[in-house]
């Protein structure tokens, strides 16, 4: 969170609303302050709002309302309306119930992004160019439960050969040695990968990227070098 300050167009996104309810968040004034700060410009994100994959674990309807009910008031109180989550998150679910997407569509959520799904259907929209769709979660309710859907590619990971950090052993932006320099080649190879690996599957000129990893950043000063020297 501290790295997002060094620069004004570095923004992130935060999944799962357990992540403001740790302890430092009740202990620490100088976090709210930057926090407050980074919502308010736009560049610190919330994605869903409540619980990631609230409907796994044999979770009832109800529970799954009350979910998003007391996340979404809370944000709200806290942040006001420029914290609101504009998008649903269901990037770690081993299937995904058709009646959630009738549930966030009636919430008023702009959109959904699932991953993953089964290799049969991944296989038929990736030959269709249909990676994007709009699901209908309800035939009964019609077009209230419409909602754009967007399976992420590489789940909400870096395209193989671009995951920074010291959990990741793939090669970091070089610039700087007057003899190794491999930013021309790296972003090359980036450019190559997005055009021919991922951008034939979706039926649209815009191609959304994931940067990240699962409890990845913690070296998110090295994460925003390589992803600026990349830009």
């Amino acid at each position: 969170m501290k790295r997002s300050r060094d620069g004004p167009k570095r923004a992130w996104l935060i999944v799962g609303k357990r992540t403001m309810g740790k302890k430092e968040w009740n202990d620490e004034l100088t976090i709210h302050r930057m926090v407050y700060e980074l919502v308010r410009q736009g560049r610190l994100v919330f994605v869903g709002g409540g619980w990631g994959m609230p409907d796994e674990a044999c979770t009832s309807y109800q529970a799954i309302i009350d979910s998003y009910t007391y996340s979404l008031r809370k944000l709200n109180a806290t942040f006001l309306s420029c914290a609101r989550p504009l998008v649903a998150w269901q990037a770690d679910s081993f299937g995904h119930s058709r009646e959630l997407s009738s549930l966030v569509a009636q919430m008023g959520f702009d959109g959904l992004f699932v991953n993953p799904i089964s290799f049969d259907d991944e296989l038929l929209r990736m030959q269709r160019r249909a990676l994007e769709f709009v699901w209908r979660g309800s035939d009964d309710l019609g077009g209230d439960t419409d909602i754009y859907t967007h399976k992420l590619f590489d789940g909400y990971w870096s395209p193989p050969g671009y995951c920074f950090g010291s959990t990741c052993d793939d090669p970091l932006f070089m610039a700087s040695d007057a003899v190794f320099n491999n930013v021309e080649q790296r972003i090359e190879d980036f450019i190559t990968k997005i055009r021919y690996r991922q951008a034939p599957h979706y039926n649209t000129r815009h191609v959304m990227v994931m940067m990240g990893k699962r409890l990845g950043f913690y070296d998110a000063k090295l994460w925003f070098t390589n992803i600026d020297k990349l830009i």
